[in-house]
């Protein structure tokens, strides 16, 4: 991780909120100009996000979640103003992240391929390898 200078106390409680077993909402305030955005990204990318150090091309992995159940949902992000479509060149890209992902880390779980985008998938066969599709009306729906 990288070197946050001055911010053990924040640190500390970012941790405790990462690791609780319940949803948790975070809000960081402040000075402008004092490093909060700063201490968030540094703070968090090595806990939920995962950039490939060997692979060429190079692999990035947009959000990472380790779940309980020994799951690790593998999530790409992706923005579209109508169902988003797989071709076949992203998908081999898809396959080369979660395989770099698998073999630099050592994970050994299984592994789910999730996208999240606006309006979900375009069916076609490479949209099958997907297990999990998450949408706005996923995001943005009342309790």
């Amino acid at each position: 991780m990288t070197a946050i200078i001055g911010r053990s106390e924040e640190q500390r409680q970012l941790n405790l909120l990462a690791k609780s077993s319940k949803a948790e909402f975070i809000a960081v305030y402040g000075r402008r100009r004092v490093g909060k955005t700063y201490l968030i990204t540094e703070h968090f990318r090595n806990h939920y996000q995962w950039r490939s150090t060997y692979s060429s091309p190079a692999a990035q992995i947009d959000l990472i979640l380790d779940r309980a159940d020994g799951i690790i949902n593998i999530c790409e992000m992706k923005f579209a103003s109508t169902p988003y479509l797989i071709k076949k060149s992203e998908y081999e890209k898809l396959k080369n992240r979660v395989f770099s992902f698998q073999a630099e880390t050592g994970m050994n779980k299984s592994m789910q391929l999730t996208f999240v985008t606006p309006f979900g998938l375009q069916t076609n066969e490479y949209a099958n390898d997907v297990v999990q599709q998450v949408t706005l009306d996923d995001l943005f729906t009342e309790a």
